[in-house]
C-alpha cells in the first residue's frame, strides 16, 4: 500500500526506507522534493526558496492540531511546539499547608518524647537526660504562639518532567500518493 506524500509513520527498525526521510528538522531541497513542499512548505522551517525543513520529532510527542482554542487544550496549529523537558517548582505552585506541634499547658513529669508531648516546663536542661521535658500523651493541647520553623521551599533545582517513552523512528513519507483535497 502506498502512503500519502507527507504522511508520517513509525518504524521500530532503525534504518529509512526507500521513499522515506528521517522526521529530524533536517532541511531538503525542494527540487528533490517538490511533492512534499508543496504540502508542508516552511511549516518546519527552512527558507522557501531552495529549501524547507522536515518536521523534527526526536524527543518529541505528536500531538492532534487544535485550532480553536477549547479549554482545557488551548489551540495548537500544525508545526507549533510546547512543553519542557524539566520544570522548577516555584513557592506559588507549592499547596498551602501547615505544620502543628503538638503541646501541653500541663508541668513537665517524664523525660521520654515516647508518646508525649512538649510541656509548660519554664527551664530544660536538655544536655541532661533524666530532665523532664514532656507531659504525659494524652493531656489537653494548647495553642503555641505563631512561629515560623525551617525554610519552606526547595533550591529550585529543575526536576524531571519527561513522561515513560519508547524510542521508534519517525519517518516522513516523499514518495506516495498526493493527498486529494476536498
Amino acid at each position: 500500500m502506498e502512503p500519502f506524500v507527507g504522511e508520517i509513520r513509525l518504524f521500530a527498525f532503525g534504518r529509512i526506507p526507500e521513499g522515506w526521510l528521517p522526521c529530524n528538522g533536517q532541511l531538503v531541497q525542494i527540487t528533490n522534493n517538490q511533492l512534499l513542499f508543496a504540502l508542508i512548505g516552511t511549516t518546519f522551517g527552512g527558507n522557501g526558496s531552495t529549501n524547507f525543513a522536515l518536521p523534527d520529532l526526536r524527543g518529541r510527542v505528536a500531538i492532534s492540531r487544535n485550532d480553536v482554542a477549547t479549554p482545557p487544550v488551548g489551540a495548537h496549529t500544525v508545526g507549533s511546539v510546547g512543553g519542557q523537558e524539566t520544570v522548577s517548582m516555584t513557592m506559588a505552585q507549592m499547596p498551602q499547608h501547615t505544620h502543628l506541634v503538638n503541646a501541653s499547658n500541663l508541668s513537665t513529669n517524664q523525660a521520654s518524647p515516647t508518646n508525649g508531648y512538649f510541656s509548660s516546663s519554664t527551664t530544660v536542661d536538655y544536655s541532661a537526660p533524666s530532665q523532664p521535658a514532656y507531659a504525659a500523651a494524652g493531656t489537653q493541647m494548647v495553642s503555641l504562639a505563631p512561629i515560623t520553623v525551617g525554610s519552606a521551599g526547595g533550591a529550585g533545582t529543575p526536576m524531571n518532567n519527561v513522561q515513560p517513552f519508547l524510542s521508534m523512528n519517525y519517518c516522513i513519507a516523499t514518495v506516495g500518493y498526493y493527498p486529494p483535497h476536498p
